[in-house]
């Protein structure tokens, strides 16, 4: 499994948001959520993606625990987040290198890096 959760829990106060949920997914797999508001679509992308911890249960992403492993884990992991994290004075290009410097690549490398096709 490329994805796994095990009895997992999240508790905001006394209430809880997401109640044993237990996941499987293969690696190839594409899955969605679909619920109404409030029915824990969003913590629980939050919870895989190591942007939250959850109150009970297990985490795995390619056989890691998040828990334990969660730097190896959101090296490997990728998000787009539903709301803009960009600032409007950027171009897109210095918003990658921008991230990339966050991920820890030299500033030549971000600048540099094949992923980033420039034709300004």
């Amino acid at each position: 499994m490329i994805l796994s959760t095990k009895n997992l829990y999240k508790k905001y106060g006394s209430r809880f948001v997401l109640e044993n949920l237990s996941l499987n997914v293969e690696e190839g797999s594409i899955y969605g959520f679909l619920g109404q508001n409030g029915a824990g679509k969003t913590t629980t992308i939050k919870l895989l993606s190591g942007l939250s911890i959850p109150t009970q249960g297990q985490i795995f992403v390619n056989g890691l625990d998040l828990s334990s492993e969660s730097g190896k884990v959101k090296k490997i992991l990728g998000l787009v987040p539903q709301d803009s994290g960009f600032y409007d004075e950027r171009i897109a290009l210095s918003h990658m290198v921008y991230y990339g410097r966050l991920k820890g690549l030299s500033k030549k490398r971000a600048w540099n890096n094949p992923g980033f096709y420039w034709t300004g």
